[in-house]
């Protein structure tokens, strides 16, 4: 029987990697960081995302292996051949001084800027310079100055901060499909940026903010607002759509001022989420359409400011003389609420119920639709909605 070594531990290399088992498929072909993952051994890493392609070139996941003559790169470098006839040393005095030079190499040119970073507290740089960085400096040139670029209205960037580990560059080409972002520039003058002034035109750009392990993107809507230590996080599911992804509510003084993918316990990763999902809430949950409602006369530029008790009161008061007005007539007066595109699931739910309750509540699309092909649109406010399923061709 084959054995190999990681950290002095002991493990059995047939069990591991010549097992046939479904289970253990995803061993073939997984680099060794993510394996020494799965075994409770993490590695700092800046460029590795296990959900893009690997790139290599932060230099920062160095492991010692016996037998190689220099330290190799853990996220380039596939698990089941280094551990074919080698041992693998993760906290070695050879590894620990590789990742104190590599440390001190990306900060050389980073500005000190730590306590106006928005990514403060959340920062890999900062927290693996902790552990691993120098208490002295080492170089005494002047550090280089990277001007900021506009990638659009949601990231805002400083580009000073950049240590050029690619995983924007990636994200964009590979989840996104929009080859906006790339790299320019040789050694020294190396730099992140968009390809002649363009935008960064994506649904998914925000995502960017999460990928970026320094503070070169962070979100542009809120920057210098609030710490991470000060928002308590709630588990949540994303309201903009019916896919129900798992997202993050970060909250302060009982308002919404963040909100992240969550990890996916079904599918074992963090889930990408839509700029819509990100940045709706603010618009969503403002305090003006929390505690203000507004009532329009047919003169289209009337539009009267009320309180929601106010507003009842006149809808009930409306409603009763009505009532009383036309009671000759032996039918009751039926009360149209319009509904828009936009109106979401909750609201349609619970005017369906209305509706079902109370027979004089009617429910009617606000516009009007010449061709009628959606059937979607119509699914809580078509009552033949059983027929059209037996006869349609397309669902």
């Amino acid at each position: 029987m084959k054995y190999f070594h990681i950290n002095n531990i002991k493990f059995n290399y047939d069990l591991e990697f010549k097992n046939n088992s479904n289970s253990s498929f995803w061993k073939q072909n997984t680099p060794l960081i993510e394996y020494c993952e799965t075994l409770g051994v993490n590695i700092p890493h800046y460029c590795y995302h296990k959900n893009l392609s690997i790139s290599g070139n932060c230099r920062m996941c160095l492991v010692e292996l016996k037998n190689s003559p220099k330290p190799i790169v853990s996220c380039a470098m596939n698990a089941k051949s280094c551990l074919t006839n080698g041992d693998v040393y993760t906290n070695s005095s050879l590894v620990k001084k590789a990742r104190e030079n590599v440390l001190e190499f990306l900060l050389l040119n980073h500005p000190l800027d730590c306590p106006i970073c928005d990514q403060g507290g959340e920062c890999d740089l900062q927290d693996q310079s902790l552990f691993f960085g120098l208490t002295k400096k080492r170089f005494y040139s002047f550090k280089r100055v990277v001007l900021n670029k506009n990638i659009g209205p949601i990231v805002k960037t400083v580009m000073t901060r950049c240590i050029h580990c690619t995983r924007c560059v990636r994200f964009a080409a590979e989840i996104a499909g929009v080859e906006d972002i790339g790299m320019f520039g040789r050694g020294l003058s190396s730099e992140i940026g968009t390809y002649v002034d363009k935008l960064f035109q994506s649904e998914l750009s925000g995502n960017i903010i999460d990928l970026c392990p320094v503070g070169a993107l962070t979100s542009k809507p809120y920057p210098f607002t609030h710490r991470s230590w000060e928002l308590k996080s709630l588990s949540s599911s994303d309201f903009s759509d019916g896919f129900g992804t798992p997202t993050q509510l970060f909250i302060k003084n009982n308002h919404i001022v963040r909100i992240l993918p969550a990890y996916d316990s079904v599918s074992y990763r963090t889930n990408w989420i839509s700029d819509k999902t990100r940045f709706s809430f603010d618009g969503m949950f403002s305090p003006e359409k929390i505690i203000y409602s507004f009532l329009g006369n047919n003169n289209k530029k009337a539009i009267i400011n009320l309180s929601w008790q106010k507003l009842f009161k006149e809808f009930f008061c409306t409603l009763y003389f009505q009532n009383h007005l036309l009671k000759h007539y032996y039918r009751p007066h039926p009360v149209i609420i319009l509904l828009e595109a936009n109106t979401n699931l909750e609201v349609l739910n619970l005017l369906n119920i209305l509706t079902r309750k109370y027979s004089f509540f009617k429910l009617r699309r606000a516009e009007s639709h010449k061709v009628n092909i959606d059937l979607e649109h119509n699914y809580l406010l078509d009552s033949d909605f059983n027929n059209k399923i037996l006869t349609s061709d397309t669902c």
